[in-house]
């Protein structure tokens, strides 16, 4: 969560505000209680927290946004989710998984972004 990188530096968090498609949830930052169970009824939880910081997406679920547990649980498995992963960063994707690939690009990019402020 921003405010968790920002206030033990010295900052206070005000406000936040982001460009975002007009997908359902997408304005959502803080992370829902329903997506939240929905990642622990699809995973196990932490199976999904060694992959999510494999990865380097995350090192907590509850640090996710909203939108970025949505577009994981939406993977169905770990498995699926680690192959996806796995092939975003091997540029292995196929005009199938596009929008898989969307999704990875859009979580690591929402990292990325998290690690540089």
């Amino acid at each position: 969560m921003l405010n968790e990188h920002t206030e033990p530096q010295g900052g206070e968090v005000v406000a936040v505000s982001a460009l975002t498609s007009a997908a359902p949830g997408a304005t959502m930052f803080a992370l829902r209680r329903v997506t939240l169970d929905m990642l622990r009824k699809t995973f196990v939880y932490d199976e999904l927290t060694n992959t999510i910081r494999e990865y380097g997406i995350s090192d907590r679920i509850e640090n996710l946004t909203d939108g970025e547990a949505a577009a994981i649980a939406g993977f169905g498995s770990i498995n699926t989710l680690r192959n996806r992963l796995a092939q975003a960063g091997s540029g292995e994707i196929s005009r199938k998984y596009e929008k898989d690939a969307e999704d990875v690009y859009r979580i690591r990019r929402c990292l990325t972004a998290r690690r540089r402020h």
